[in-house]
């Protein structure tokens, strides 16, 4: 649901889920039913830190602000209780260069810039 172009709806919606995309505070609580819930899984600025910074020098997350306290803080002031909240950062594997070279390119607010050639021997 991408809550940003809705229109007002006149009763809300029970429940509103945003699994990565970013949030658009103003737009959930338009659309939301008092007493809804919502439901989210974000990926926050310190998603691949370690990694990031290891191949960019000075590396900065693209969106810093994004970190889970000041998701709950903008929630909370809209007057969101929050039931439960958690974050996880799992460890990443790569079995060959290639997975890595896919994944690095794909994320490219996490690696900026990457190319095979800038870190080629």
């Amino acid at each position: 649901m991408l809550i940003k172009n809705m229109p007002d709806v006149p009763n809300g919606f029970d429940v509103i889920t945003n699994s990565h995309d970013g949030l658009n505070f103003d737009g959930i609580t338009r659309c939301f039913k008092n007493g809804g819930l919502f439901i989210t899984e974000q990926v926050g600025a310190t998603n691949n830190y370690s990694l990031s910074s290891f191949l960019t020098d000075n590396y900065i997350p693209a969106h810093p602000e994004n970190v889970m306290v000041n998701v709950i803080s903008k929630l909370v002031e809209r007057g969101f209780q929050i039931l439960k909240s958690n974050s996880f950062y799992p460890k990443i594997w790569f079995y060959d260069v290639g997975a890595f070279v896919y994944y690095a390119k794909i994320i490219s607010w996490e690696f900026p810039d990457f190319s095979v050639l800038k870190y080629q021997s």
